[in-house]
C-alpha cells in the first residue's frame, strides 16, 4: 500500500527500542478503510523489519506479534522469519502476515472504517515472560490463561 497524505502509522511501545525500523512498517499509511482495502483486492499485508548491523537477532527469544482489530475477537499472528535463515547472519529479518479481509470468515460483514487496527506483542502469558512463544502455543492457551500485551503500532 502506498503512502497517502503523508501520514504514517503510529509506532509506540518500544518499537524502536526493540530494534525495529519505523519506516519498515507496512501498510505505510495510517488510515485503513474499506475503500483502501478494496483497492488492494481485499488483501493487506502487515509487516515490519528488525535490523542492525551490530546486533544479532535470536529468534528463539523474540516475542509473538499479532494484528488485532477493534470489535473483532480474532488475532492474526505474524509469521517470523525462518529460524534457520538467520543464525550467524547480520541481516534484516521481517515478520509478516497477510489478512484477506474479504474471505476470512471472522471478517465477513465487518466494516473496517473507523476501527482501530493494532500490532501487538505478548509480554507475559500465564505469569511468565512470553519471549519465544509461538503462534501455535498461544492458540492452545488462548482463553485459558491471563496475558499482558504491548501495543507496538496503531492504524486509524
Amino acid at each position: 500500500m502506498e503512502l497517502r497524505e503523508g501520514k504514517r502509522p503510529v509506532a509506540c511501545g518500544g518499537f524502536k527500542e526493540e530494534g525495529f525500523i519505523e519506516n519498515s512498517i507496512s501498510p505505510k499509511l495510517n488510515r485503513l478503510d474499506d475503500e483502501t482495502i478494496a483497492q488492494h483486492g481485499g488483501r493487506v499485508t502487515f509487516s515490519f523489519t528488525k535490523t542492525c548491523q551490530h546486533v544479532q537477532v535470536d529468534l528463539s527469544k523474540e516475542r509473538l506479534y499479532v494484528v488485532t482489530m477493534e470489535g473483532v475477537d480474532e488475532q492474526w499472528a505474524l509469521d517470523p522469519p525462518p529460524r534457520d535463515a538467520v543464525p550467524g547472519t547480520w541481516e534484516a529479518v521481517t515478520w509478516s502476515v497477510t489478512i484477506d479481509f474479504w474471505n476470512d470468515p471472522k471478517l465477513r460483514g465487518v466494516r473496517i472504517d473507523g476501527r482501530k487496527v493494532r500490532l501487538m506483542n505478548f509480554r507475559d502469558v500465564d505469569g511468565r515472560d512470553a519471549a519465544g512463544m509461538s503462534g501455535e502455543e498461544w492458540a492452545r492457551k488462548k482463553g485459558r490463561v491471563g496475558y499482558v500485551m504491548n501495543q507496538m503500532v496503531a492504524w486509524n
